[in-house]
């Protein structure tokens, strides 16, 4: 099947590339030719992520042609979040009205959907993909070590947040304060920053064991996963599912503020371990690492296992001819 996928150049996000990304790869793994033109005639169907893709789309798109539109994933980027963007609330609630199949990541996502106005398409639970194989490999876990020169004996702990908030970078210095022989690499979860501005904000912090990062490559990234002992997300920027599902597949700990975890994708204790305020937040760090914090690793990757690439690409084989059913019965189409 021939399937209309925009690229991500506008992208200002790390978790908006990389869901884009794995799309990509799940679609090559099933019997679709994954194609960027929305002029083309060829395309048989069109799988959507942003506004950004519906605004395209929307120039070549024939009236019978199904579409499928994913929602919930990315809430931190500007062009996939919803929840995170109520400027464009009414622009998302009328696109995802009119889809023919919408993807959500969870129960809950489908749920705030219904509430927000979203009650005339076919919602449905379609896991965030996860190459599970890159976290089982050797190559990967060196990655992270020899790209930033950093002793590999060093224990690593992982954030990820807005380098905007200043309450964020404050958890991650205090639990780093009580952890000196830890490395701490804090990376903004924003694809840019103003880099004068933000060695200004961060210039008063005077701790050595902790690395303020932008910009950083995916494998990077998933390297720093494989290798942490902790995973925090201290600032109050919502964190997607995609993210998420790959910290969990890692099997490394998180701990984050509770507001980040916007559509509920993970329960407290159950899968993670999450606080309101800054003070919670530092303490769970420091007893995780003292050891009188239980893992709930275990739980969480048994959450994500299961959604690898292949079994995501049979679910988008299926999802597909479901759409297209539907337009050929007269069903929902664009």
């Amino acid at each position: 099947m021939r399937v209309y996928l925009a690229s991500t150049t506008q992208s200002l996000n790390l978790e908006g590339r990389r869901f884009s990304h794995m799309i990509g790869e799940c679609l090559k793994k099933g019997e679709h030719h994954v194609n960027d033109s929305v002029e083309d005639q060829s395309n048989e169907l069109f799988h959507l992520l942003s506004l950004d893709d519906e605004l395209k789309a929307a120039e070549g798109i024939s009236h019978k042609k199904p579409t499928v539109t994913c929602a919930l994933y990315c809430e931190s980027d500007p062009f996939y979040g919803i929840l995170s963007n109520t400027s464009n609330m009414y622009k998302w609630v009328h696109l995802l009205n009119e889809s023919t199949i919408v993807l959500v990541p969870c129960m809950e996502a489908k749920n705030l959907l219904l509430k927000i106005g979203v009650t005339e398409a076919d919602i449905q639970v379609f896991k965030p993909p996860v190459e599970m194989a890159r976290y089982r490999t050797k190559r990967e876990q060196h990655v992270f070590y020899h790209y930033f020169q950093e002793d590999e004996n060093r224990p690593l702990v992982v954030a990820l947040g807005d380098f905007g908030s200043t309450e964020g970078i404050e958890v991650v210095i205090e639990v780093a304060k009580k952890y000196p022989s830890y490395l701490f690499y804090y990376f903004d979860i924003s694809k840019e920053q103003d880099s004068k501005a933000l060695t200004k904000k961060i210039a008063h912090y005077d701790v050595k064991n902790v690395k303020f990062v932008t910009g950083v490559p995916d494998d990077i990234f998933i390297s720093a996963l494989i290798n942490a002992k902790l995973f925090i997300a201290p600032s109050y920027c919502p964190l997607s599912a995609l993210t998420l599902a790959n910290v969990m597949a890692s099997e490394t700990q998180i701990i984050m503020r509770s507001q980040a975890n916007t559509i509920s994708y993970l329960q407290e204790g159950v899968n993670a371990y999450m606080g309101e305020y800054s003070e919670t937040l530092v303490s769970k760090c420091c007893d995780y690492l003292n050891g009188t914090l239980s893992p709930t690793t275990r739980v969480a990757l048994q959450q994500v296992q299961d959604a690898t690439f292949e079994r995501a690409s049979y679910s988008l084989d299926r999802i597909y001819q479901e759409a297209k059913n539907l337009v050929g019965f007269g069903g929902r189409s664009r």
